[in-house]
């Protein structure tokens, strides 16, 4: 036998509205909250912690350039993920547990062989929270006599700028990480990269674009002694051993070439103690594991 339940209007309008909010679950916003029973996550710039932050449709308000405090969501702002933040973002966000300790985080991208803007590989590294101090070496011209032979006094050495309008600021082709550095780690850091004045862009005068100094880490760019990645190992105090890995394994495939090729490829690195990108980037890793995270593109 079934029975039949007589509601009131106003027990009927509770029922249909409690329906409503369990099956919604939207926040103030008209957001859902919950996505396959899990919170739906965003991200959003805090206003009392002053930092970007990542949690569920609720409470976070701004005042960030002039938008809006009662939604932080709007399309001014944006809703970031994770790959959407800049590195600045992602850096403060994503922050080692040592964050406290180590406060100045440093953006270092590393470009494989055979990639279409660096052929022979690649490594940069900057502050984030002074951009003006990078280390980026490349070479002003593209003079074989310098790249390979250039000395003291040669005036091949651009700090060139790791972000323009043609240049992104999370490079897709690079591998990022983000080092942490203590008060003192950043004060050599400084110490040893060229100011660059990003006043003057990418397009102002190589020669005019870093300001020299006698304690910064390479004077000139020489691809064989004073490179890339013997600025951002110096930059971050880091050591590469005189024969590396990747350095056998190169001479190793050379003596399936030639004999003579792999001799030459040995007497190269004994002589000049050749720095690879791949190496540097590897003991970076090594040295600040803890206190390094990775991006996400």
């Amino acid at each position: 036998m079934k029975k039949i339940i007589s509601l009131t209007e106003t027990e009927l309008t509770k029922l249909i509205s409690l329906v409503v909010e369990e099956t919604l679950k939207k926040d103030k916003w008209g957001r859902d909250q919950y996505v396959d029973g899990k919170p739906n996550l965003w991200y959003g710039f805090e206003d009392k912690t002053k930092k970007w932050v990542q949690g569920p449709c609720n409470g976070l308000i701004t005042n960030l350039l002039g938008i809006d405090s009662s939604d932080p969501c709007r399309k001014k702002l944006g809703l970031k993920t994770r790959s959407q933040m800049t590195s600045k973002e992602e850096s403060s966000t994503y922050q080692p547990k040592t964050s406290k300790e180590t406060p100045w985080p440093i953006q270092v991208n590393y470009y494989a062989p055979m990639d279409k803007k660096f052929p022979t590989g690649h490594i940069e590294c900057r502050s984030l929270r002074e951009p003006q101090y990078q280390m980026n070496a490349n070479p002003i011209e593209m003079k074989y006599a310098d790249i390979l032979l250039g000395g003291k006094e040669t005036k091949n050495f651009w700090n060139m700028p790791m972000t323009g309008k043609k240049i992104p600021d999370k490079p897709k082709t690079a591998k990022t990480v983000y080092v942490y550095l203590t008060d003192t780690e950043y004060i050599k850091f400084k110490k040893t990269t060229p100011v660059l004045n990003l006043k003057l862009g990418y397009k102002a005068g190589k020669l005019a674009q870093s300001v020299k100094s006698s304690g910064q880490a390479i004077q000139n760019y020489n691809v064989l002694t004073q490179n890339c990645a013997d600025g951002v190992a110096k930059a971050l105090g880091v050591q590469v051993e005189k024969w590396t890995k990747t350095e056998k394994v190169i001479v190793g495939r050379l003596s399936t070439i030639s004999p003579i090729l792999s001799l030459a490829g040995a007497a190269i690195n004994e002589f000049f103690d050749t720095t690879l990108p791949v190496d540097v980037f590897n003991k970076i890793q090594k040295v600040y594991k803890g206190r390094i995270t990775y991006s996400v593109k």
